[in-house]
């Protein structure tokens, strides 16, 4: 595992883990047709609702995992959360707010107080700003 940390893989443990599936770019998700015998077919959804609901199960599972030792950094006041890192670098590419949010599945609302919550993490007045201290930190 730590070959695949060194790539820039993120490894986490849990007792308990959704069933296996697959989400492709918060737009659609592929849903084994029997979690045992992947090679059985899938499900293609792409009902954004349903998407951002599988999308936010991982997320929460994600969260209250367990880092393997020596795959991640070591944890800091600052660091992100998976939804902040991804929408992070969503603005770094250049999406709006607007697009920001239909890419991820959430409310325009939402994406500006998750900017709010990442500019104070920061200690960032402005957004511009935001970008230059979360590229310095290598958060982007």
């Amino acid at each position: 595992m730590t070959g695949l940390a060194a790539l820039g893989a993120l490894v986490r443990t849990a007792p308990r883990v959704p069933p296996v599936l697959m989400i492709c770019d918060q737009q659609a998700a592929l849903i084994p047709l029997e979690p045992a015998g992947p090679g059985t077919g899938a499900v293609h959804v792409r009902e954004p609702a349903i998407v951002a609901a599988l999308a936010a199960t991982f997320a929460s599972t994600w969260q209250a995992a367990t880092p393997l030792a020596g795959t991640h950094p070591p944890a800091g006041p600052a660091d992100l959360t998976a939804s902040e890192r991804a929408l992070l670098r969503l603005l770094a590419g250049g999406l709006t707010d607007d697009a920001a949010a239909r890419r991820l599945g959430v409310s325009a609302r939402t994406v500006r107080r998750q900017v709010a919550v990442l500019m104070a993490k920061l200690g960032a007045a402005s957004r511009f700003q935001a970008g230059r201290k979360a590229a310095e930190r290598g958060w982007l």
